[in-house]
């Protein structure tokens, strides 16, 4: 199995430099931000720019040997805003984000459900994430493109019982598994191990209570059993190291180690 990593590995820096270090690791294979205000591609900007936008993006990839698996996607809107601005910009920068990802032959959008809103009740959030959910499908349906959520902390969807309100909504919804959002939240791994069946993309990192990453070998992901697990189900799908960058250690060490441990654990 191709292991790839994420750019979260240099989120810090520009994209050249991130790639270039992801290539200089060992991998072929990359997971792509592009997260609005964040990192390393801006749908909104990438909307404006266009084909050339497109072809910036290419070019670097091409430079440094690397294919992307997927593109860990973030509007510029929460997903729960349905103001009709808020509708109209988030159809055109997901149609931008799928001509992308047919340009890369990209196959798989991780999608970034962004911050809560505690203004009004909870069932009213999931149905408005619910409908920008069924319009993203249907933009990204038109090109084959498949869509994963990513339970992320801080977002409408942290939580076990909060994936399984908007999945009551969605019944053929497809997600990321990444236990560290949920580890750090105090969740027992065990308990999340059905998301795996509905999962088409696996993100990995360790982490413990109270800390979305820690060094590989001092959390609390114990990484025989998700493999294990993962090979039960006969996983074929991609998998991204997703470590963020560090100030204070060279996440790569970590990267690297994690890398070959998943190449031997999933390829027996």
């Amino acid at each position: 199995m191709n292991i790839a990593c994420s750019t979260t590995v240099g989120y810090k820096q520009k994209l050249a430099s991130v790639l270039q270090r992801i290539q200089e690791s060992g991998f072929t294979t990359v997971d792509l931000l592009a997260i609005d205000g964040w990192a390393h591609i801006n749908p909104h900007d990438l909307a404006d720019q266009g084909e050339e936008g497109h072809g910036l993006i290419t070019d670097l990839l091409a430079r440094y040997r690397l294919s992307p698996i997927a593109l860990n996607i973030g509007t510029r809107t929460d997903l729960h805003d349905r103001s009709a601005e808020a509708i109209a910009s988030r159809s055109r920068e997901m149609t931008t984000m799928v001509r992308l990802m047919n340009v890369l032959s990209v196959p798989i959008a991780v999608i970034q459900p962004r911050a809560r809103d505690a203004s009004r009740p909870y069932a009213d959030v999931v149905q408005a994430c619910a409908a920008t959910w069924r319009e993203m499908e249907a933009i990204a349906g038109r090109s084959g493109a498949k869509l994963a959520l990513e339970l992320h902390v801080f977002s409408p969807f942290e939580m076990l019982d909060q994936a399984r309100a908007l999945i009551e909504l969605v019944p053929d919804l497809q997600v990321v598994y990444d236990p560290s959002h949920l580890v750090m939240q105090g969740v027992p791994l065990r308990e999340t191990e059905w998301l795996m069946d509905r999962s088409i993309h696996v993100h990995l990192r360790d982490a413990a209570y109270g800390h979305m990453q820690t060094r590989l070998g001092q959390g609390s992901v114990d990484f025989e059993w998700v493999f294990h697990a993962l090979k039960r189900r006969g996983y074929s799908g991609p998998v991204s190291i997703e470590y963020l960058q560090e100030d204070h250690y060279d996440v790569f060490e970590d990267v690297r180690r994690l890398k070959t441990m998943a190449e031997q654990k999933l390829d027996r």
